[in-house]
């Protein structure tokens, strides 16, 4: 099974700071099942990405892919490092996982999955932080249930 990589649409934000590519976790989807959407981030050099408050993700079209879980959450499997003043950010190792549903009702078929990523980024040297939204679109194959 190969993983698809998708760009961010045309227009999105493209973070100068913060680098971000989203793949599907597999290459079809059987209506009524469960997909993993995986983004890789990685900041720059000197930059990092918090983890408080939580990296979130939307979807445009909620009635046929529901989202699991909206907030990313570090678990004991991906681990948020902690800074020496306290904070939790990302560890750029691991990829940040959204679970989401099929919607049994979908017919099979081509569909463009629409997500909006937002996330909070700061400067390490220059101790200022911000927040960052940007737009991907992922192609999804979605399969007859059997």
């Amino acid at each position: 099974m190969s993983l698809k990589t998708a760009m961010p649409e045309v227009g999105a934000p493209n973070n100068e700071y913060i680098k971000i590519s989203v793949k599907v976790d597999k290459d079809s989807l059987k209506a009524g099942g469960q997909g993993k959407l995986l983004f890789t981030i990685k900041p720059n050099v000197g930059f990092h990405v918090n983890v408080e408050p939580p990296i979130a993700l939307e979807l445009a079209d909620s009635k046929n892919f529901i989202l699991l879980n909206k907030k990313f959450v570090p678990d004991s499997t991906i681990k948020a490092i902690t800074t020496k003043d306290g904070y939790k950010i990302f560890n750029p190792e691991a990829p940040v996982v959204f679970a989401f549903k099929v919607a049994k009702s979908l017919k099979p078929g081509k569909y463009t999955l629409q997500a909006k990523l937002t996330y909070y980024y700061c400067s390490d040297a220059e101790g200022w932080c911000s927040f960052s939204t940007e737009n991907f679109s992922v192609k999804i194959n979605v399969i007859a249930p059997r």
